[in-house]
């Protein structure tokens, strides 16, 4: 049975569902994600690192790409961890059914509160990422007659590649402790009381479809790893983060992840005489980006003012940046097609992909070839598993649109689309206008 979405006699199909009866079925836009794509993705991550002779590991779903509980579950029930950045995705984490003992809070930004809801979690690990960061959760342990375990985060200022604004990895990004500065943050742990170094942490970027920044950033944590242990520190953890791309072309190969699995054993094989370290992973987008669509539907047509130098061919949806943001934000591309393939002999025109809110940067799609669509005609905008529901935002008074999840030949509405009551649930009338 083929997973995920794929069109198999002209329509597309999600599982085992044709789409277009699902799109008759709840109203659009609304997201929706292939579990049976999800566990299939989870797997092959673990079973190359198990191939690779990778036996210590973990894999940590980094929940910023996708919050949905169900996803987390999913993911729960593979086996997953979960990487965090905030109190909310612990909390998310946690409902979702990962094991606290298979959590670890990453982020530059971590408040006093967000750290002892840690503590009182019992998560695994901190990857810490400054020197004051440090001081506060050691303060913090101490008071609670604790010792927390932390991993570093090192920026080993490596060129990763993609948009500038998903890069971590570089000198001049905000996350983790210079690589020249690692040592002497590693002997600041071993002098406070409350903490204990456990392992070393990097994330270099996101997007990463060449195996050449992770050779030279795992070389990097290679050689710290040495240094450290000759020092005394024992260091029994490497969090490898994440980064790994997904190709916004679906014709396009992604990531060999059997390459990547090698490349990680075959860095650290050498880790003896102290033992090999437990890896941990952290993807996000490689797991659930294409495990996920947004279906949309065509509202009308039109043309640009005639004296343009050029006429364009716009195509209005009822999706747009309020639900599916990185375009408008990264310049990001994401395939665009009908649910029914179109006749082989139907003339096709060039056609901008827009939304209805009130920006210019509202846009779905540049330059898209695709046949005229009349009203109501339903789309597909693919690869939208990561980071399009956890960006989306109220932006023109829109509400929240639904999320399905489909398993087979199965579908279940995982978040209901909002009422205008709800979007506007919260929000009070001060006293003195009354």
């Amino acid at each position: 049975m083929a997973s995920g979405f794929y069109y198999q006699g002209g329509i597309l199909r999600g599982d085992e569902i044709a789409l277009p009866e699902l799109a008759a079925l709840y109203p659009t836009p609304f997201y929706c994600y292939s579990r049976q794509k999800i566990i299939a993705n989870y797997q092959r991550f673990d079973k190359a690192l198990a191939a690779a002779g990778i036996e210590q590991r973990q894999i940590c779903y980094s929940i910023k790409a996708n919050g949905a509980l169900a996803i987390i579950n999913t993911l729960a029930q593979a086996g997953a961890g979960a990487d965090i950045v905030s109190g909310g995705e612990l909390v998310r984490a946690l409902r979702g059914g990962i094991s606290a003992d298979k959590i670890v809070f990453s982020g530059v930004g971590k408040t006093a509160e967000e750290i002892r809801a840690g503590f009182a979690a019992t998560i695994a690990r901190f990857n810490v990422e400054s020197l004051d960061e440090i001081d506060m959760i050691a303060a913090l342990a101490r008071d609670r007659g604790k010792v927390a375990k932390l991993a570093v985060r090192i920026n080993p200022d490596i060129e990763a590649g993609g948009h500038t604004k998903i890069s971590t990895g570089k000198a001049e990004d905000k996350f983790g402790i210079a690589y020249e500065n690692a040592v002497a943050a590693y002997a600041h742990i071993a002098a406070l009381d409350g903490v204990e170094a456990q392992g070393i942490d990097i994330h270099i970027g996101s997007q990463i479809l060449d195996l050449t920044p992770f050779r030279h950033a795992f070389a990097r944590v290679r050689d710290l790893l040495t240094t450290l242990r000759s020092a005394g520190h024992n260091i029994t953890h490497l969090d490898l983060g994440g980064g790994l791309g997904v190709p916004d072309e679906t014709d396009s190969p992604p990531l060999d992840i059997t390459a990547y699995a090698n490349l990680i054993a075959e860095t650290f094989k050498d880790c003896a005489p102290q033992g090999q370290c437990h890896i941990t992973l952290e993807p996000g987008r490689a797991l659930v980006a294409d495990a996920g669509v947004l279906i949309t539907r065509v509202i009308r047509t039109k043309k640009s003012a005639p004296n343009q130098k050029s006429t364009k061919n716009f195509m209005i949806v009822d999706a747009s940046m309020a639900e599916l943001i990185r375009p408008t934000l990264y310049d990001a591309y994401h395939h665009i097609a009908p649910l029914t393939e179109p006749e082989k002999e139907t003339p096709i025109y060039q056609w901008d992909i827009v939304g209805a809110i009130c920006e210019s940067g509202d846009i779905l799609g540049l330059g898209r070839t695709l046949p005229a669509m009349p009203a109501d005609t339903p789309l597909a905008i693919f690869h939208c598993g990561a980071y399009a529901s956890v960006l989306a935002s109220h932006y023109n008074a829109r509400p929240h649109i639904a999320e399905v999840m489909i398993d087979k030949d199965t579908h279940q509405i995982i978040r209901p689309r909002q009422t205008y009551d709800e979007l506007l649930a919260g929000e009070t009338i001060p006293d003195w206008n009354q």
